[in-house]
């Protein structure tokens, strides 16, 4: 179980489009939207810090990446 506003023990949060650290929750438009969580299988566990952008992620997942896949949510109000 993970517990509202905390983190499994060794996880870290990112830079977000937002640009601020952490989950800032959905903001769709006021038209049907699409929403796609890559997921990723590792070989390893990454050491990135607190606040690691995007690109950062993906550069320390390079060659690292046993499978992948898309999961895709649509938001229609």
């Amino acid at each position: 179980e993970i517990k509202e506003n905390s983190l499994p023990t060794g996880s870290v949060e990112g830079t977000t489009d937002f640009n601020e650290v952490g989950y800032g929750g959905p903001a769709p438009p006021d038209k049907e939207h699409t929403y796609v969580f890559k997921l990723y299988a590792l070989d390893e566990k990454l050491n990135l810090q607190k606040g690691s952008t995007k690109k950062q992620l993906e550069d320390a997942m390079y060659g690292h990446i046993l499978s992948e896949t898309k999961l895709e949510g649509k938001y229609a109000p």
